[in-house]
């Protein structure tokens, strides 16, 4: 016992020892560790907020993840699918246009702005979202983006659309390689 209690003081002496002269920067460093952890905190208690029907109390968390972590992407695209819900639309717009800033290969913020400007009704602007999601290589969700892609062309019937998303994905959906041969043979 009197071992371990002799490593305990020298261990604490070295640590004491070492914060002592540690530079001044190290305070922020840390500073900055734990803004990022109530972030993270904030973040995830806004989503179980959501996830209990209490989407007031989600927004709040979701602001205060934003305000403690204003570089943090997926903090932004989550307060902007709130603001999308709550129908809060200029206010999506720029936080999903904010959090493409910051990560520009963000699929999923590419895909939600395309949302909200459809919600807008600016439909070429959200088409070119769309599509600026399914260009993102591992995007995780394609055919909802093409899904959605298909939006704007509704009242034009356009098949033409629906074929090409078909054909980009015939692995995916088990679409024979002949696919284009037996439309064309009417069959």
């Amino acid at each position: 016992l009197s071992r371990r209690r002799l490593l305990f003081d020298v261990v604490s002496s070295l640590l004491g020892g070492l914060l002592a002269v540690a530079p001044a920067g190290c305070a922020t460093g840390k500073d900055a560790q734990v803004r990022a952890l109530q972030a993270r905190s904030q973040y995830e208690l806004g989503l179980s907020h959501l996830r209990d029907g209490n989407a007031s109390l989600g927004l709040a968390s979701l602001e205060e993840a934003v305000a403690l972590a204003p570089d943090a992407p997926i903090y932004r695209n989550a307060l902007g699918l709130l603001y999308l819900e709550f129908k809060r639309i200029p206010e999506a717009l720029e936080s999903f246009r904010e959090a493409l800033r910051l990560d520009p290969r963000f699929a999923e913020a590419n895909h939600n702005l395309g949302v909200a400007l459809a919600e807008s009704g600016k439909w070429a602007d959200a088409v070119q979202a769309y599509r600026k999601a399914l260009a993102i290589p591992g995007y995780a969700n394609p055919l909802v983006a093409y899904h959605n892609l298909g939006w704007p062309h509704r009242s034009y019937r356009s098949a033409e659309l629906l074929i090409g998303m078909c054909m980009d994905h015939r692995k995916m959906l088990r679409i024979p390689d002949n696919f284009a041969y037996i439309l064309r043979a009417g069959g």
